[in-house]
């Protein structure tokens, strides 16, 4: 039975008692023929680290930002852990929220579907802190029409204070 590395396309040949036959012919010249066990869980292990470090990341950006002159939050569970004034309780949600979903993917690191999973929840934190660089570097300029928005969007406008 053959197996296909999804990433870098690793060839590998496994016989019913999943010894390993060698690859001969072309197919042995071509750089990703190679008989090394499979990285998948590496790269889900790295993949998660990724994830808790851009997480907390964002978390510590979102008090710093809802600590200061407050901010909108588009996602209705953070709004709403949010709208009880408490850092702790954010924190805690934040935390639990990234803890959950790591273990997920360390659980199941040997899937397809989990490192298609963290490349994608790489994809959007890396989304997300390009767009807390863009807001950072504006939110000086933005001050007045921040006080306008928190008045006009009340309903999704979240600060929190010490």
């Amino acid at each position: 039975m053959a197996t296909q590395g999804w990433l870098f396309g690793a060839s590998r040949a496994l016989a019913p008692n999943s010894a390993r036959f060698p690859i001969t012919g072309m197919a042995a010249a071509h750089p990703s023929a190679t008989l090394a066990p499979s990285r998948r869980p590496v790269r889900i292990i790295l993949l998660t680290l990724a994830i808790a470090v851009m997480s907390l990341a964002d978390l510590q950006i979102t008090l710093t930002f809802l600590r200061s002159s407050g901010m909108g939050e588009a996602n209705p569970i953070a709004r709403y852990v949010m709208e009880h004034g408490s850092v702790g309780l954010l924190v805690v949600w934040k935390c639990a929220s990234i803890s959950f979903a790591c273990l997920v993917f360390l659980i199941h690191r040997n899937r397809r579907s989990s490192e298609i999973a963290c490349w994608t929840c790489c994809t959007v934190l890396v989304w997300l802190l390009l767009r807390w660089i863009s807001y950072s570097d504006e939110a000086w300029r933005l001050t007045p029409a921040l006080h306008l928005l928190a008045e006009a969007e009340a309903a999704q406008w979240v600060q929190l204070r010490d």
